[in-house]
Order: C-alpha cells, then structure tokens, then sequence
C-alpha cells in the first residue's frame, strides 16, 4: 500500500499514532516523547515509521525517522532553519541530499533511576536556584554560537536552573540548566571544582527538579565528552544506542536554540 502523509489532527488520533511509534523505542525517542506528553506538540504528522511535529517550547521541529525518503516527506513541506532527529541512521544521507546543513552529533544521556538521590553537601559551597544576576557569569563561560544572552536570561528566568556558589565570596562555581525543548544543559563547572564530586551533586539537583516536571530527563553531550558522560552514569543517566542530531540550514538566517 502506498504510504500517505497523515494531516489528522491531534483529536483525530494522529497523536497516539506518533506515541505507538516512539514508544517502540522509548530510549531513544524520549525527548519527543517528552514534547507529546507535555502537550507541547503541534502540527504533529506520521509517514510510515516516521513522526514529525513541532515543538512550541522551542519554536523547532523534531523528528523520528530513520528512512532518508520518510524524512524527506515529512521536513520538505515545511523547510525547518533547525530541527532535531533522535538517532544518527541517516547521517549520511542529510550529508549528501542537504549539504547546507550543519549538523552536530551529539550522545543522549536519559535518565533511568528511581530519583532517590543521597544529596551531598559541602562545607564551602552551596547550591542554590539561579538569578538574573547570574547571567554575566554564564555568558561569560559560554562558547557556543548556538545561544545568546537573551536564550540564557529566559531560561533563568523560567527554569529549572540550579548554581553552585563559593559561601565565603558568592562567587558562581558552575550550574546546570534546562533547554526550552526540555534537555538538560548548558553546564559548566570551574576547573578549581573538576573532581571534587560538584558536577555530580549539580547533575542530580538538576535531575530531580526536572523529574517534578516530567518522567523523561534528558541530557546531550557532546559524543568525545566521556567526563560528562561518567558523571551521569554514576547517578543513573544511560547512553542511548544511536547518538542523536541538531541540524541547522546555514542558507536561512539563524534564531537561537
């Protein structure tokens, strides 16, 4: 049977088609998973075993497929600047059809713990939510051409955003925050703190708010960053099978992530 792209809406089931499909590989779908379920999801489509749709916390589009002609169907109509894809199977393939892409891999770390964490504390450091006087510091420790300040102030503001601060000179160690499409990030941790055990009581502070949000916590590292991949084992992240990708249309010009 040839294959139709659905134009059903949310009510008209097309929503719980896309959830069949992620659910078959919960691991690896789980930030889109994360969008369904929040009801963050618009303009939602099903092509074969491929699922798109919209995410309005972030303004960009995601996509499960793993068949480059069932990708193609779906972001062809609607030409994202930036878009996500929850595994790296047709890497290739957006190479050689979309040379105007830049694309980064990145390793999805998803959390599969019980959330009882054993909090350490430290006679020299607190941790406390993050404040608009915070935003020089990140801006600061931030180099990436993905973000601005604007992005970072918004996700202060909006959370969760947790910091690290010395006691004696309120100084910022390092913090952990959450992306508006619901993944863990950015992070940053001094290298004065590197191998104190921080990184990891930020990690399972930031875990634990975002599980009060939802059951999915994500976080994306970068595939080579194997201290950050360590951190989150040791607290109960696991690394999904296929490294997943944010693809950006060098030809459109680019709003921040």
């Amino acid at each position: 049977m040839e294959k139709t792209i659905s134009a059903r809406t949310l009510e008209s089931g097309v929503r719980e088609a896309a959830l069949k499909l992620l659910y078959a590989n919960e691991l690896q779908n789980a930030l889109l998973l994360k969008c369904l379920v929040q009801n963050r999801a618009a303009d939602i489509k099903v092509f074969g075993n491929s699922v798109s749709f919209l995410d309005r916390g972030s303004g960009h589009y995601f996509f499960c497929s793993e068949e480059i002609d069932e990708f193609e169907a779906l972001c062809g109509p609607v030409k994202p600047e930036v878009f996500f894809l929850s595994s790296d199977t047709i890497l290739q393939d957006l190479k050689r059809l979309h040379p105007q892409l830049e694309i980064h891999s990145y390793a999805q770390m998803l959390y599969t713990g019980d959330g009882d964490f054993d909090m350490k504390e430290f006679d020299w450091i607190e941790f406390r939510p993050m404040t608009r006087e915070d935003l020089p510091f990140v801006v600061a420790t931030q180099d990436s051409d993905e973000f601005d300040e604007a992005y970072f102030a918004y996700r202060i503001a909006n959370g969760p955003a947790i910091c690290a601060v010395e006691k004696e000179t309120g100084q910022v160690l390092g913090y952990f925050m959450q992306h508006n499409d619901g993944e863990c990030g950015p992070t940053y941790v001094s290298e004065k703190c590197r191998n104190t055990g921080m990184g990891t009581e930020l990690l399972k502070r930031i875990t634990k708010a975002a599980l009060d949000a939802a059951p999915w916590v994500i976080g994306l590292v970068r595939p080579e960053n194997t201290p950050a991949q360590a951190i989150g084992f040791k607290i109960g992240y696991q690394r999904c099978l296929k490294e997943v990708l944010w693809c950006y249309d060098t030809t459109i010009e680019r709003r921040k992530k």
